[in-house]
């Protein structure tokens, strides 16, 4: 698709996924003693302060990860 675009993570350790939508945060935390499927995962609607920590910190990582 031409409107998705990826990069890969050489700086910074997040310890979860982050997808941002128009409406809401999705994060799935990374567990030592879980497996994925196992793994919390919170939804954060765009109207809240947590989403906000949140998109900033998808910024911060992709704007660190710009490719060469």
């Amino acid at each position: 698709y031409p409107t998705i675009t990826t990069r890969t993570i050489r700086k910074g350790l997040p310890h979860h996924q982050i997808i941002i939508t128009d409406q809401t945060a999705l994060i799935l935390q990374y567990m030592f003693s879980r497996g994925t499927g196992e793994s919390p995962m919170l939804q954060i609607p765009k109207d809240t302060e947590l989403y906000g920590v949140f998109a900033e910190e998808f910024e911060e990582l992709w704007n660190l990860n710009e490719p060469d």
